[in-house]
C-alpha cells in the first residue's frame, strides 16, 4: 500500500506542475483535469502512506522481542 501511495503523491506532483503547464499555454480545460487529478491523487496518496501508521502503530516496523 506504501509504495502505491508514493507512486499517488508522484502523480500528484506531476499534476501539479501540469495545472501550471497548461495554464500558462490558455489551456485551461486541461489544467481543470489536472487541479482534479492532482486533489484525488493527493489524498489517496497521503491516505496510503499515513493511514497504516494512524490504525497500527507499529505497521511497518520490526519489533524484536527477547
Amino acid at each position: 500500500m506504501n509504495i502505491i501511495g508514493i507512486i499517488a503523491l508522484i502523480v500528484a506532483v506531476i499534476a501539479a506542475v501540469g495545472i501550471f503547464y497548461f495554464h500558462k499555454k490558455d489551456e485551461d480545460d486541461l489544467a481543470k483535469i489536472c487541479i482534479w487529478v492532482f486533489i484525488v491523487a493527493a489524498l489517496v496518496g497521503l491516505v496510503l502512506v499515513f493511514l497504516p501508521g494512524i490504525l497500527h502503530p507499529t505497521a511497518g516496523t520490526i519489533i524484536f522481542i527477547k
